[in-house]
């Protein structure tokens, strides 16, 4: 299990909390970034995180159990890949950062006409279905 998963949606050209929504799971509760600022792939999100009531954490606590494999051993970067053509400069994404035994990795993942690796697919699935359930 990770040390802590960092998460949330992130839109582009844009900042503020109607732009930027990052919550911190760890295993015994949630935290929200108070920040607000956009994450990048070369360092740790460094926020201002404010605990969530224990009914908040309870929507998100299964998130750090159903992480894949091959995403911990898969390197920084994006996941998802848009159909030829299509470019969305702006669009939101979802930001994932994960701490397992002190390695920090990130990703964005792809959001809209996107497709997902197959192995990814029910993680990233989860992510979007959490973060809703954390509106």
């Amino acid at each position: 299990e990770p040390d802590y998963v960092i998460f949330g949606r992130v839109s582009g050209y844009c900042s503020g909390s109607h732009c930027i929504d990052l919550f911190k799971l760890t295993n015994n509760a949630l935290f929200e970034d108070t920040n607000d600022t956009y994450p990048v792939l070369t360092q740790a999100y460094d926020g201002n995180f404010v605990e969530k009531d224990s009914d908040t954490y309870r929507l998100a606590r299964n998130l750090s159990k159903n992480i894949p494999q091959s995403l911990f051993d898969a390197r920084s970067g994006t996941i998802g890949t848009r159909p030829s053509g299509l470019i969305v400069a702006d669009g939101p994404v979802i930001f994932v950062e994960i701490s397992l035994k002190g390695v920090v990795k990130q990703w964005f993942v792809l959001e809209g006409p996107v497709v997902i690796p197959p192995d990814l697919k029910p993680f990233t699935s989860l992510l979007e279905n959490t973060i809703e359930a954390l509106r």
